[in-house]
């Protein structure tokens, strides 16, 4: 594989890029006469070596698990070397020795359905000591072979959850490297998204504000960013909708500051201030969550500190939290979101000794949007 371009954030995609991309691609689809054969696209490859102490007798080695990619359903086909020492694998002390004719490094190639996935003999999970059969329903494929048909290494995918999988049953400890690819059937799409901006329209790029200053109808399609809550939205002619941004999506949560870091002594001390207003990080179409969270720790075993929330304005309390430990912990109580704005104070103390101390920090105003 090269490098067609190096990008980086909000680099434009030339198509000089594009075009090099569909030139040297590597692909896979079904031919193009009408025929039988499922409509095959695409192939995921990859190259395995066993580890150092090579893989038991009687024993499964999980190959891959990438995160949604299921090897069931699909059609493999590869190579597989079986090695005499893990130092001749890629990249070992001894991995020349795997271009020497004179030594006794056997090669083989596959090809094979990995299907609903792999059982045991009886339909028993594939796990130590219990080797995958071929049969109906059980999907394995012989990767190797040695002296008798008993002595085999079988390639499938994991019944439960589609992982890629390699078992030996060779009569002895596995060394070896594998190159496999996999092609499946493209999956079926579900609804497409809606269509918010038609095709080919004008789209108002209005400036930056708070959430509360964004105007209730732009008049024509539109893109807002909220500096306040990091949210961008976009007007569809009927509603404003939370849009994913270049940033890694629309925001879920963001702090209000109220105390940085403080160290109490003991008595009752107000080591933070700060005004929160609903309104200014409202966002439409999402919920809005409040919650005080805070991060302390004590000065030794025995000594309990709280840390309290009021509403200055209103004069009550609304959370407190309790420290104990010793090592720094993170600590969350839920809020009443108000109605209206409100100013905030943050009081602290501890029971202990005049030598004792709490330590705080990350003090604040969680707000969270579902």
């Amino acid at each position: 594989m090269r490098r067609n371009t190096t990008f980086s954030r909000g680099s434009a995609i030339p198509a000089a890029t594009l075009n090099a991309v569909q030139d040297e691609q590597c692909g896979l689809i079904r031919a193009s006469v009408a025929n039988g054969a499922p409509a095959l696209v695409g192939a995921d490859g990859r190259h395995w070596c066993t580890p150092d102490v090579g893989v038991a007798n009687g024993t499964v080695a999980v190959i891959d698990t990438t995160a949604g990619l299921d090897w069931r359903a699909r059609l493999v086909w590869g190579s597989w070397a079986r090695l005499e020492t893990a130092a001749q694998r890629l990249q070992g002390a001894d991995a020349w020795q795997g271009n020497d004719p004179a030594r006794p490094i056997t090669r083989r190639p596959f090809h094979g359905r990995t299907g609903t996935g792999a059982k045991g003999a009886a339909d028993a999970t594939v796990a130590d000591g219990t080797a995958p059969v071929v049969a109906s329903g059980s999907f394995a494929v012989v990767v190797d072979e040695l002296a008798s048909t008993s002595q085999r290494v079988w390639l499938y995918a994991r019944a439960s959850d589609g992982a890629l999988c390699l078992y030996n049953a060779s009569g002895g400890t596995l060394h070896g490297e594998l190159l496999v690819h996999g092609a499946g059937a493209a999956p079926t799409p579900g609804s497409p998204p809606p269509s918010l901006i038609p095709t080919l329209t004008d789209v108002l790029w209005l400036a930056p504000g708070t959430a509360a200053a964004r105007p209730a109808d732009p008049a024509g399609p539109a893109l807002y960013y909220a500096t306040d809550t990091a949210v961008w939205s976009v007007w569809d002619g009927a509603v404003w909708r939370p849009l994913g941004g270049g940033g890694g999506g629309a925001a879920t949560s963001t702090l209000v500051p109220l105390c940085t870091f403080a160290t109490v002594d003991g008595p009752l001390t107000v080591v933070g201030r700060g005004r929160f207003d609903p309104a200014e990080h409202a966002v439409t179409g999402r919920t809005t969550q409040l919650t005080f969270d805070a991060v302390g720790d004590v000065s030794r075993v025995g000594v309990l500190a709280s840390v309290v929330l009021r509403n200055r304005t209103d004069g009550t309390t609304v959370a407190t939290l309790t420290f104990s430990e010793t090592d720094a912990t993170a600590k969350r109580a839920v809020v009443p979101l108000p109605a209206g704005p409100k100013v905030y104070e943050v009081y602290a103390q501890h029971d202990g000794a005049p030598t004792d101390y709490l330590t705080l920090g990350g003090v604040g105003l969680r707000i969270t949007w579902s």
